[in-house]
C-alpha cells in the first residue's frame, strides 16, 4: 500500500467507525462495541499491512517483549491513572456544565445490563478495547506519524486522534495525556505489547472503580483545593518520568531508525485489486457472519432495540408524572426478552407511552 493511501484508510476508520457504532450498538451494545473493535480498529491495521506486503504481526509492533517491561507497562497503567488522571478529571469537571458530566457518564455504558451481557462488556473494554485500539493508533498510525513530522509531534497528532474517537469532551483531556503515555511506552518498549499491558490495567482498575465504589473516578479528590491539584500533577509527571528512568524506558537509538523505515517505505508496492479481495474478503465474510449469529441467537433482544430506537425513542427527559408508566414499561421489556410475553404487546405499550411522553413535552414556541 502507497504511502499516500494513509490519509484514506484513516478516513475509512473514521467513517466506518460512527457509522457503524451508531447503528450497530443500537441492534445490540456489547456486539455493536466488540464489532468496531475487531472489524475497524483491529481489521484495518492488519488488511493494510498485508496490502504492503508486510508481515502484520511485526509490522504492527507485536514484537518479543520481557515480563518486566509487561509489569512495569501494567504498573505505569495503575500510575497514570491516580497521577495524572484522577487530578486532571477532577480539573475538568469543575470547568463543564453539570449537565455534560452526566451525558458522558462512561457508568452508562453499564446501565441496563445484567448477567452475561454485563460481563461480556466488561471483557470488551477491559481486554477487547485496548488491545485493538492499540493496534490501530499506537501499531497503524503512530508510527507513519512519527516518520513524517518525528517522534513528540507523532505522539500528540496520535493522542489527539485517540481522544477525539472516543467521543467524550469531559475526558478529551486526561485521554489525551493516556494516549501519550502509551504512546511513549510502546516507541520506547521496544513492543505494542507494553502499551496493551498499561492500556489493560488502566480500563481494569477504572471499572473496578466504577463497580465497587458506584462513585465517579475524580471523586476520591473532592477536597483538594487549586494549588493542591496542580502541586499533585506535577509530582505525578515527575513521578512517572522517574519510573520511567529506573524501568530503563528509553527511545530507540537513531541508527535503528532508518533501516526500520526502509524496510518499511520499501514495500510499497501497487497491490491488484484481485489481491486486495483475496485479503479483504475473510474480514467481510466474518463481519457479515457475525451479524447473521447475532440476529439469529437474540432476535427479540434486536426487534426490542430496532423498535425502542427507532419507531418509539423516548426523550431523555420524562415527566414525572410517567415515571411509573416507564417502570412498568421496563418490567414488561424485560419479560418479552425472555419469551414469557409476545413482543407485540411490549410494543403497543412502549408505542402509547411514546405518544405521551410526545404530547406531555414543553412547547418550543413563545
Amino acid at each position: 500500500m502507497r504511502r499516500s493511501l494513509l490519509p484514506q484508510v484513516v478516513v475509512l476508520g473514521l467513517v466506518l467507525f460512527f457509522v457503524l457504532s451508531i447503528f450497530l450498538q443500537s441492534l445490540n451494545l456489547v456486539f455493536g462495541a466488540c464489532f468496531v473493535q475487531v472489524f475497524v480498529f483491529f481489521c484495518i491495521p492488519w488488511v493494510a499491512s498485508r496490502l504492503a506486503q508486510e508481515a502484520p504481526v511485526k509490522a504492527l509492533g507485536f514484537l518479543a517483549v520481557s515480563p518486566k517491561k509487561l509489569a512495569a507497562g501494567a504498573l505505569l497503567g495503575v500510575v497514570g491513572y491516580f497521577a495524572v488522571v484522577l487530578p486532571l478529571m477532577y480539573w475538568v469537571k469543575h470547568l463543564v456544565p453539570a449537565s455534560w458530566e452526566k451525558a458522558f457518564d462512561g457508568r452508562a455504558l453499564f446501565a441496563g445490563l445484567s448477567g452475561i451481557e454485563l460481563w461480556l462488556m466488561v471483557a470488551v473494554v477491559v481486554c477487547v478495547a485496548p488491545l485493538c485500539e492499540e493496534v490501530f493508533f499506537r501499531g497503524f498510525i503512530q508510527p507513519k506519524f512519527i516518520r513524517r513530522w518525528g517522534a513528540p509531534m507523532g505522539f500528540l497528532v496520535t493522542s489527539v486522534f485517540f481522544s477525539f474517537i472516543h467521543m467524550d469532551p469531559v475526558g478529551f483531556l486526561a485521554r489525551l495525556a493516556l494516549g501519550l503515555l502509551f504512546g511513549w511506552l510502546a516507541y520506547t518498549g521496544g513492543s505494542l505489547w507494553v502499551s496493551i499491558s498499561a492500556h489493560i490495567s488502566y480500563n481494569l482498575l477504572v471499572y473496578i472503580l466504577f463497580f465497587y465504589f458506584e462513585s465517579n473516578p475524580s471523586s476520591e479528590v473532592l477536597l483538594l483545593g487549586q494549588g493542591v491539584l496542580f502541586l499533585w500533577l506535577a509530582l505525578g509527571v515527575g513521578g512517572m518520568g522517574a519510573l520511567f528512568w529506573v524501568l530503563k524506558f528509553s527511545p530507540p537509538s537513531f541508527e535503528e531508525l532508518p533501516a526500520q523505515e526502509s524496510r518499511i517505505l520499501s514495500k510499497s508496492t501497487h497491490t491488484s485489486p484481485l489481491l486486495f479481495w483475496s485479503i479483504l474478503r475473510p474480514w467481510l465474510l466474518a463481519a457479515g457472519g457475525s451479524c447473521v449469529l447475532l440476529v439469529a441467537a437474540d432476535y427479540r433482544g434486536v426487534a426490542l432495540n430496532m423498535f425502542d430506537a427507532i419507531i418509539a425513542p423516548l426523550p431523555r427527559v420524562i415527566n414525572p408524572q410517567l415515571q411509573e408508566e416507564m417502570q412498568r414499561m421496563r418490567a414488561l421489556r424485560q419479560q418479552a426478552r425472555k419469551g414469557q410475553v409476545e413482543l407485540r404487546s411490549y410494543f403497543e405499550f412502549r408505542q402509547q407511552l411514546f405518544l405521551q411522553s410526545s404530547s406531555s413535552e414543553p412547547s418550543s414556541s413563545p
